[in-house]
């Protein structure tokens, strides 16, 4: 199953927030994040849940606006060789259209 860039940039930030909130689940004394797969559900029909609510992601997240933070670097070996970083903040005008304002970029 192909995945759209939003139900990948989707299934990304819950990860990131699974593994984040273990690590303030650790800072709190609460243990390790148990890393067996969850019972009852595959990782398949996670993702076929995911992308079924693809477009009911997609309008809640074209209501919010938010500064979001870019970085890629290329590396030779273990040593970065080169970076990009943008900063934007996606914005809607008074007409409702979706804007970006690039606030930092550098190469």
């Amino acid at each position: 199953m192909k995945l759209s860039r939003f139900t990948r940039l989707n299934l990304f930030a819950a990860i990131c927030l699974a593994f984040a909130g273990s690590a303030f689940a650790q800072d709190r004394g609460e243990g390790p994040l148990d890393p067996a797969p969850p019972k009852g559900v595959t990782a398949q029909e996670i993702i076929q849940k995911f992308a079924a609510r693809e477009k009911e992601f997609e309008i809640a997240r074209d209501n919010y606006t938010y500064r979001q933070s870019v970085k890629v670097q290329t590396l030779d070996g273990d040593t970065v060789s080169g970076e990009y970083q943008q900063t934007f903040d996606v914005l809607f005008d008074d007409q409702g259209k979706r804007l970006e304002n690039v606030v930092y970029a550098r190469w």
